[in-house]
């Protein structure tokens, strides 16, 4: 029986019931009973008393409805789960992983589905990967190595353009669907998430956007290749506590700059550039201030975006 890896999930309450219910598939009644009756969960509450769960909850919640469907009852199930929590937070050893299901084994399965273009084992791989593990760790222990194998195969010549797009499309429909399932806030900082013109490879962009947005900020995310005088604009109207301006491609790289520049003069956003165009510098121009360019991706570039925010 494979437990969760709680302790790498966020404990953050963010998310509101009716969240909770669409990314769980378990409904309000049974959570409340569940709560009640087993005192496996205890979501925090808001100023306005309602129920904010994190994402260590969804994922005890998610586990807890497939033991129940697998055929265990819920008092099996929860004292299955509390055995191993202690009188200590839950499951922060859990026991050994199926080989099978661990990330790092699963990339080179990932890149064969991608290369024979097989829609149904890729999909079904980044399921098992999700249903087991974090967002954040499945998309960068298991998605980006998958990427970056495919691209080195690139490099040694073989025709894998195809197969590229292929697992990024399927990547970004899995991803699209728990972005609209994750709680936005109603206030507190706006961030901006956007590719510099022309730019056409944006799933590192759309994962910082998902992983800032799961980190309880509010995240506009407006894609691949924008047009710089509407993006100016739009930071204009919309006034946001920081801009994130994505490039991969090396061509890109004084466009990213200049469009940061450009945000820059007309705001008092910070301003953040990043994506594999910058891993050679910034065309050596010095960057003026709030203009911060991260060296870091993921999770790391996130909590560096937050920490900006939340100490300004």
């Amino acid at each position: 029986m494979q437990l969760p890896r709680l302790s790498s999930y966020d404990d953050t309450p963010i998310h509101n019931t009716r969240a909770a219910v669409n990314l769980t598939q378990v409904e309000a009644p049974r959570l409340r009973a569940w709560e009640r009756r087993y005192a496996i969960l205890s979501p925090h509450r808001s100023s306005n008393s309602y129920r904010l769960y994190s994402e260590r909850d969804l994922a005890i919640i998610r586990w807890l409805r497939e033991q129940v469907e697998a055929g265990m009852t819920i008092s099996q199930a929860t004292s299955y789960l509390k055995s191993f929590a202690g009188a200590g937070p839950p499951i922060t050893q859990p026991p050994a992983e199926i080989p099978s299901l661990k990330l790092e084994v699963m990339v080179q399965s990932l890149v064969g589905a991608a290369l024979r273009l097989d829609e149904p084992e890729a999909t079904h791989l980044l399921r098992q990967a999700f249903a087991v593990y974090c967002v954040e760790e499945v998309c960068e222990v298991l998605v980006q190595p998958t990427l970056y194998a495919i691209g080195a195969a690139w490099s040694e010549g073989r025709d894998v353009i195809v197969a590229e797009h292929f697992i990024s499309n399927i990547v970004r429909v899995q991803l699209d669907t728990i972005w609209r399932m994750t709680f936005q806030p109603d206030n507190g900082p706006q961030v901006l998430v956007a590719c510099v013109p022309g730019e056409q490879h944006e799933l590192g962009a759309f994962m910082l956007a998902l992983f800032l947005r799961r980190r309880g900020l509010c995240v506009t995310y407006l894609g691949q290749n924008t047009e710089a005088p509407a993006l100016v604009r739009t930071v204009q109207c919309m006034r946001p506590a920081a801009v994130c301006l994505s490039a991969t491609m090396p061509e890109h790289r004084a466009q990213l700059v200049d469009l940061a520049r450009a945000a820059q003069a007309i705001s008092d956003a910070h301003i953040f550039i990043g994506g594999q165009a910058l891993e050679s510098g910034t065309n050596g121009k010095p960057l003026p201030p709030r203009i911060i360019a991260l060296h870091v991706a993921g999770t790391e570039a996130a909590k560096q975006i937050k920490k900006a925010l939340t100490q300004a």
